[in-house]
């Protein structure tokens, strides 16, 4: 409790991919988890952690379904974010969402896409180490 981490890597290195499969095993053992990829859909994301869930990809339509209803069991909440979104529309629903659902694991992907396009030339890391600082305090509250 109170950690923060911040996972850094080259485009397709594997960082999605790492923090699914932690975000499984601490879900695994009842820790409710929020997710939020900017950069994924939610749809794409739920697939890939499926097939982490199931360990393989669903060989047919009732193996998937299982899968499926295996995760919905879990402790998964997903943010509803995708792209560029502002840093108080985003803090707000981590808020509620920490107090609504006794979250104790939050994933964020990517700090990059999450706000893009919101602020120019050296102003975009002033911004970035803005948010970076509130993700700090939230883990620490």
């Amino acid at each position: 409790m109170g950690e923060f981490s911040l996972v850094t890597g080259a485009t397709g290195s594997g960082k999605t991919t790492f923090l699914s499969q932690l975000s499984l095993d601490f879900l695994s053992q009842g820790v409710p988890t929020l997710w939020g990829s900017f950069e994924i859909k939610n749809e794409i994301f739920a697939e890939t952690m499926v097939k982490q869930y199931n360990m393989s990809a669903p060989k047919n339509e009732i193996q998937a379904l299982e899968a499926i209803e295996k995760l919905e069991q879990l402790p998964l909440h997903l943010l509803n974010f995708y792209g560029s979104t502002p840093p108080e529309e985003i803090f707000e629903t981590l808020e509620h969402s920490i107090a609504a659902h006794d979250i104790s694991v939050m994933c964020l992907d990517n700090l990059q896409f999450m706000l893009s396009d919101q602020a120019q030339g050296y102003n975009k890391f002033d911004l970035q180490d803005k948010v970076v600082s509130k993700l700090r305090q939230l883990a620490t509250n």
